[in-house]
Parts: C-alpha cells; sequence; structure tokens
C-alpha cells in the first residue's frame, strides 16, 4: 500500500543529451588570431616538461607565476624537454599553425638532481626554528610578529589541494589529562587570502607508542570564508583536547590549507601549550630565529631576506663585493648544468681547484620575473668530480635558486591533461557538462580525473582509464557532472551505458547535493570492473555524529543486482526521487527502493575511478583504455500534484504534521526531526511546511491556502493528521518532538503496524 502512489507521480523532461551535439571545435582553447592557447596545471620549479603531438609545426610553453603572469618562455623542440624555471607555478601552451595538430600530450619529469642538495634555496629544515620540521616553505622570521617580534610565515600556492605550508613538532604528554592549545594568527593586508578559500590551522594530536592518532582537535585562527583574521589584526584561536589512554606523545602543527590553488600569507605568533595542572608544555614565541646554514663560505657581509625571494621563503642578500662559494661533488658521467637567479649583477663560475679544467661561467641569459634575471651555463660535459661554485656579487644583490643539475636516470614521469586535445572539439558541451581536472581523494582511489579521459566517439560519451601518471596519481581516468547546469530538487534520472571489465575498475552514476554538503548521496549504480555481472544500487544519509559514517549509523540503503553481463550491451540505468523516497530500476524494471528521501537539490555525476577500497588495485589482468560508455542521458523534474490530489494521495499511506514554519519553535522542531530521521521516516511520518502563502520542504511549489483550511491550521501552530486523514491533534505553537511520537504511538493503527511487525 505504502508505494502504490509512487505510481501516480508525474515528470517534465528537462534535460536530454544524446551527445550528438558535441563542443565547439576549440573549446578549452583561447583563439588570438592564427594562435590558440590553454593553460595546463601545476608544477615545480626545475621540472622537465616535454610537449608533444602529430602535426605539430610551431609551439610555445608559457611559465606562469602565481599570479598568472608570464614569468619566460620556451620555444618547442621536438623530442627536447624543457626546464620550468625558479619562479614558474603552472604552465601554459601556445600553438601556431595548428590546423593539422592532433594527439597532444604533456609529460612531466621529476627536476634534475641538485648536487647542492636545497644548499642554494637558503632554507633550514626546521624552517629557523629549533626543534621543528618546516615543509613546504614555512619559515620563521624576525620582524613579522606580534609586537615586532618573531613570527611564523606561512604561503601558497602549492601543488595540490589541501596542501599545507607549516611546522610540526612532537613534545611529551600524559595519559588521562586535559592539554588546552591556543595560537594568534593573521594575514597580512598586503598578501590577504580574502577571497579565497584559504585558512591557517592550529592542530593539536594525541599519538600512541607506535605514531597512531588517538584523538585530535582543530582551530582557525585565520578563516577567508568565514572572515577571521583578513582585517591585518592579529586573532587568536584555542581548543582543548582530553588525552586519552595510551597516550605517550603530542604533536603539534602549525599550517596553511588551500582547498583549490590560491595564493596568498598566513602568518602565526605566540603559540601555548598547557595542561590542566597549569604545566607549561610549550611556549613558541618564535623569536629565536636562525637561518644560518651549513656548507656555505661567505667572505663580506650578507643576510637573509624574506620579502621577494623568486623560490621557497628566503633569498641572501649579498654586499657588493661579497663572495659565496661551496665545494661539491659532481658525477663525472653525467651532464651537468648550473643556474642561480640574481637581482642585481654577480660573477658566478664553477671551478675545478684539482684539475686544469678551465671554469664553468653563468651567462645573464633570460628574464625570470619580478625583477629577476636567471643566469645559467650550457650543458656540460666530462667534468671533474671535485668543483667549487664561486658567486662573486658585483654590486648590492640578491642571490636565489642557486642549483647544479645532473639528470637524473629512468626518472618517473607524470601527464598534464590536455583538454580538447586533438582540437576537434569531440568533447560534452561545456553548457551542460562540467569536466573534472583534479585528483580525487576519497576512498583511497587512485587515479587522477583528467580532462583528456572524456570524449565523444561517434555519438557516445567514454570516461576512459588510462595507465598513466597525472599530478600525484599513478593512474587517469574520466569525471563529468551537471552540477552547474541541470541539477533538480525530485525528479528522475536515466543513464544508458555499457560498463568496462577489469579488475580495479569501479564506474558510477550518482547524485549529490548542489550545496557540497554530504550526506546525503543516492548511487545510481556502481559497479566493480571483475563482477560483471552485479550492479549495486544505494543511499546514503544524515545526520552524522561522533565522527562515523552513514553505514555506521544504519543510515544507508544498498541492494545488489544480478542480471546479464553488464559490460557486453548497453542498458538503461535509472532512478525516481520524490518526497517519499528513491526508487531504483534497470531496463525499466524496479530493482530497489527505499522511504529515505534528500531534501537538497542534486545533480547527476558520471565517473570510473580506478582502484579503491572497493574494488581494490589494478593488476597485470586490468585492460587499460577501456572505457564507461555513455550513449545518452536524460533528467526529468518531478511535478507536485495540486494540493487537493496530495493530500488524497498521503491519505491511508503517511501521518502528516502540518506546520506553520515562520517560528523559532517551528526551526526547533524541524532541526530535531532531522537529529531523529530515522524514528520520524518509521513511524511514516510526512512533514508539511507552511511558509507564508507558499508551501515549502517536500510540498514545494503549491497553495498553502488549502493546506491551512483542509486541517484549520492555527495560525504559528501544528496539526497532527493520521493516516485516516482525520485531525487527531492541533497545537497552538511547534510541539516538542517526543509529544507527536507519544500521540502517534499510541494510535490504534500505528499499535497495528508493530504488532505486525514483531509478527514478520
Amino acid at each position: 500500500m505504502l508505494w502504490t502512489l509512487l505510481l501516480l507521480n508525474e515528470f517534465d523532461l528537462v534535460f536530454h543529451d544524446d551527445f550528438s551535439s558535441p563542443a565547439p571545435a576549440h573549446e578549452g582553447w583561447t583563439v588570438e588570431g592564427e594562435m590558440v592557447h590553454q593553460d595546463l596545471g601545476l608544477v615545480r620549479p626545475g621540472e622537465q616538461v616535454l610537449l608533444e603531438g602529430k602535426g605539430l609545426k610551431r609551439a610555445t610553453l608559457r611559465w606562469l607565476n602565481d599570479k598568472a603572469e608570464v614569468v619566460g618562455e620556451d620555444q618547442w623542440q621536438e623530442g627536447i624537454p624543457s626546464t620550468a624555471p625558479p619562479a614558474a607555478r603552472s604552465v601554459g601552451i601556445s600553438l601556431f599553425d595548428h590546423e593539422t595538430t592532433s594527439n597532444l600530450s604533456v609529460l612531466v619529469s621529476p627536476p634534475a638532481e641538485d648536487r647542492l642538495a636545497g644548499l642554494g634555496n637558503f632554507e633550514r629544515s626546521d624552517g629557523g626554528i629549533a626543534e621543528w620540521l618546516a615543509f613546504n616553505h614555512a619559515i620563521a622570521w624576525k620582524g613579522i610578529g606580534r609586537e615586532g617580534g618573531g613570527g611564523l610565515r606561512t604561503r601558497g600556492p602549492l601543488n595540490e589541494r589541501y596542501g599545507g605550508s607549516g611546522l610540526e613538532r612532537r613534545f611529551e604528554i600524559k595519559a588521562g589529562t586535559m592539554l588546552r592549545a591556543s595560537v594568534f594568527g593573521k594575514t597580512p593586508i598586503e598578501s590577504t587570502v580574502q577571497g579565497s578559500k584559504n585558512f591557517g590551522v592550529l592542530r593539536v594530536e594525541c599519538l600512541d607508542k607506535d605514531g597512531r592518532v588517538l584523538e585530535w582537535r582543530e582551530v582557525r585562527p585565520v578563516d577567508a570564508e568565514k572572515n577571521i583574521g583578513l582585517d591585518g589584526q592579529w586573532h587568536q584561536a584555542s581548543c582543548e583536547i582530553p588525552t586519552p589512554v595510551g597516550s605517550t606523545t603530542g604533536r603539534v602543527v602549525l599550517v596553511f590549507v588551500q582547498p583549490e590553488f590560491e595564493t596568498g600569507i598566513i602568518d602565526f605568533d605566540d603559540l601555548v601549550l598547557t595542561t590542566d595542572d597549569g604545566k607549561l608544555q610549550l611556549n613558541e614565541s618564535f623569536d629565536g630565529v636562525d637561518h644560518s646554514q651549513n656548507g656555505w663560505q661567505i667572505s663580506g657581509d650578507s643576510d637573509y631576506e624574506l620579502k621577494s625571494p623568486l623560490s621557497g621563503t628566503a633569498a641572501m642578500s649579498l654586499r657588493s663585493g661579497t663572495i659565496l662559494s661551496t665545494p661539491l661533488k659532481i658525477d663525472s658521467t653525467r651532464d651537468a648544468t648550473v643556474s642561480l637567479a640574481a637581482r642585481g649583477q654577480v660573477h658566478a663560475q664553477l671551478r675545478f681547484p684539482y684539475s686544469k679544467h678551465p671554469p664553468v661561467v653563468l651567462e645573464d641569459t633570460t628574464d625570470a620575473g619580478q625583477g629577476w634575471r636567471s643566469w645559467r651555463t650550457e650543458r656540460c660535459h666530462d667534468l671533474p668530480d671535485q668543483a667549487e661554485l664561486v658567486i662573486r656579487a658585483k654590486e648590492d644583490v640578491l642571490v636565489d635558486a642557486v642549483r647544479v643539475s645532473q639528470s637524473t636516470a629512468k626518472a618517473s614521469t607524470r601527464s598534464l591533461p590536455v583538454l580538447n586535445a586533438n582540437l576537434d572539439g569531440q568533447l560534452p558541451n561545456p553548457q551542460d557538462w562540467e569536466i573534472a581536472n583534479a585528483e580525487w581523494s576519497f576512498n583511497n582511489e587512485m587515479q587522477f580525473y583528467a580532462q583528456d579521459c572524456v570524449t565523444i566517439q561517434d555519438g557516445v560519451l567514454n570516461l576512459t582509464a588510462l595507465n598513466r601518471a597525472a599530478g600525484t596519481r599513478t593512474y587517469s581516468s574520466g569525471h563529468a557532472t551537471t552540477k552547474h547546469q541541470h541539477a533538480v530538487k525530485w525528479g528522475r534520472w536515466e543513464v544508458r551505458a555499457r560498463l568496462p571489465e577489469g579488475r580495479g575498475y569501479w564506474p558510477a552514476i550518482w547524485l549529490l547535493p548542489t550545496d557540497g554538503s554530504w550526506p546525503p548521496e543516492v548511487d545510481i549504480m556502481e559497479f566493480i570492473g571483475h563482477e560483471t555481472n552485479k550492479v549495486h544500487h544505494s543511499a546514503h544519509w544524515g545526520p552524522l555524529r561522533d565522527g562515523l559514517k552513514p553505514w555506521d549509523l544504519g543510515q544507508t540503503s544498498t541492494r545488489t543486482f544480478e542480471g546479464p553481463d553488464f559490460t557486453k550491451e548497453f542498458h538503461n540505468y535509472a532512478c525516481e526521487w520524490t518526497p517519499e523516497g528513491v526508487v531504483w530500476f534497470v531496463d525499466g524494471v524496479e530493482r530497489h527502493r527505499t522511504t529515505a528521501s534528500p531534501r537538497k537539490p542534486m545533480y547527476l555525476i558520471l565517473n570510473l575511478a580506478v582502484g579503491g577500497d572497493w574494488p581494490g588495485p589494478p593488476d597485470e589482468t586490468t585492460p587499460w583504455g577501456a572505457s564507461m560508455e555513455v550513449e545518452h542521458v536524460k533528467i526529468w523534474k518531478w511535478i507536485a500534484s495540486k494540493p487537493e490530489k496530495r493530500i488524497k494521495e498521503l491519505k491511508w499511506n503517511k501521518r502528516l504534521l502540518v506546520l506553520d514554519a515562520n517560528t523559532v519553535k517551528a526551526q526547533e522542531l524541524r532541526a530535531e526531526i532531522d537529529r531523529n530521521i530515522a524514528s520520524w521516516r518509521d513511524r511514516d511520518m510526512h512533514l508539511v511546511i507552511l511558509e507564508g502563502d507558499r508551501v515549502g520542504g517536500e510540498e514545494a511549489e503549491q497553495d498553502a491556502k488549502a493546506w491551512r483550511q483542509k486541517f484549520g491550521l492555527p495560525q504559528e501552530g501544528a496539526v497532527l493528521v493520521g493516516k485516516d486523514g482525520g485531525v487527531k491533534e492541533r497545537w497552538p505553537a511547534a510541539p516538542q518532538l517526543q509529544n507527536i511520537f507519544d500521540l502517534v504511538d499510541a494510535m490504534p493503527m500505528r499499535q497495528r503496524e508493530l504488532r505486525e511487525s514483531s509478527e514478520d
């Protein structure tokens, strides 16, 4: 009886894509006269970038800094990689005479080995503060802290989402105490994170003897999205954490976090950690800054400079006549290149004190951006293994990014995906689809979602998995969504697809809410590539608590359908989502249903994951180049019945709570319902929210007047309606949820339902 009303649902077709109208021919490229160009993605200074393609005639690699300013260009030479300069954070390509160009690819190799082992970056591993560990260019510096003292400076962008620049330190703790921590943070006005998603974090962890995290807390003294710490003033954040049984060590981390690749600086100062007995665990004011480095011999006046380094966070300032030198060893069997960046004039050379080999002199070669010039040698052969690098300042000068590079044999490579790599527009229409170009950090998946893995071939959308490294991931694959184009609240989705066979493949057709929250999630179809006759349907919902997932809380509904081999033919996968729940279909036949029903607009996702917790990793049998093939996608919007018809549909199926929502008590009741949604649904309850003259929530887009008149709803009140359509209780104001449950549980029909349920 409960599900007969779903047969009455009506839907309007709002989107249909059979992939017969792909993107424009130059989609993804910017056209300027006879030239087209595209920004590809992030690179690190020193990385080797190789552009290849069929029909390439003339091309340029453009190096961009973190402000998207061009800091250098290299002309393409077939088979010869270009080296990312010190200021480079990303790379783009420009093509000329491109009419016959196709199959473009860009491979990135690690930087050549630096025989100075990073000494030329002028940064210490502790960031200038003893007993700390710095990562991603965090640095302590005099004069940037509170009241003019020392402080910790962290910055972005880095080369991966949610990457961090910061310091960490361990300290001893005892179990059974309360650990309290506080720190000040701010973003400098001249390098603010305002307008970004960046934030600064104080994180405190309790570890056991094996280094496993038992408990942790985080607070944010700077948060761009919440407008905290953006006014150039210091803001304090604090937290406390109980040290659980088994705790032996604490770890504190101060870190700049970038959800996206956005620039900015966050400073920290005056970190204090105490226990509940008042004992001071750590009091770090960052005043004891020391950046001296073993390895350099300096003759003359020098200092470290923070404001305008080319790479990392510090540069070396040399007064005129000062000499900077260091001995080093070279592998005489490999080619070598010496390079540095300078603001001002220098005389730099690689000398060989124990050989008659003449010195190799660095020449001023190109503009490195931001007032810096690149100095370098040509590639040198057969050099003696004992050498000395000598840099003499011909005037007051800044020096940075000093390297003696030698090529690395058998270096691993990664790919920078090129959108529309054939320049033929065989992509989903960008007015309807968004193609991912990013790593996916959930479920221990192993792929980078690359734009060139989503293509249209012969009117079929292909999401293809490749045994090709990209970003920091081993494999590449495809991911497409309708997030900002065709999201609906209540509707029907249908995707006709053929699925790929292969161990490690995990294709899915699923829905997520447009506001970025999770849960809810509706999985129209999931498939494991080595179980070719099974597809899986599921829904997950909240609210979450205690760090548990929906499946830990029993807030999930899953069903597996065993049928034909889904890799051989195309099949229709569909779901209908209404206020009453979700129903799944395969080839038009119902396969699963649940009363759980998300309440937010949802959008469609098509993806082919590789590896992960469920399918496991690929192996030697995995057929690379396989695709999830999609023939069409259809989306319908649910049409709510008119109030009179809707009330009739709900009779004998649902108990109604009709609620005037324009009060604080009503809002509190709705929040309480969300917290107890399983108990609410167990009683077959249905919420009708009246917001002035309109109906909100599950019965949106209806006139509220009919509902008010039908049930005599008091102004600012609530009405409980039984399954027989009769009013059971009226309240002048929103009641407590437990009062509603008590009334429902006392109803004869409810008691009969409980008896029948127990008998089953």
